[in-house]
């Protein structure tokens, strides 16, 4: 597998809940993790992510401050995909809000 140039980390709290939002949900692929430190390798259609539980710990060398929910503040992420409508749907069978105005926009 080719590396991006850049490739985000985040922090997670339930790391098989999110690894069932990504790899069920978005289809994203475990290209390698280690579920005894917390950390999965994700990839779709060319985009890569790194999700890693303990980055909440002070003893862990990537800490950067207390975690508070909500989280993810202040940051998008725009992936190229070949098609939207299965993630939608995907999204909307789960229960995941998806607003009208950005149904709107897309259609």
């Amino acid at each position: 597998m080719k590396y991006n140039h850049l490739i985000p980390e985040l922090c997670v709290s339930d790391l098989d809940k999110s690894l069932y939002f990504y790899t069920q949900i978005l289809n994203f692929v475990i290209e390698y993790d280690r579920p005894e430190s917390g950390f999965a390798y994700l990839s779709f259609q060319g985009s890569q992510l790194m999700i890693d539980r303990n980055n909440n710990d002070k003893k862990s060398p990537w800490y950067t401050g207390k975690l508070e929910y909500p989280r993810g503040r202040g940051i998008h992420f725009q992936i190229d995909i070949d098609d939207l409508q299965p993630l939608i749907k995907s999204l909307e069978k789960h229960n995941y809000l998806i607003t009208f105005l950005f149904l709107e926009i897309l259609r």
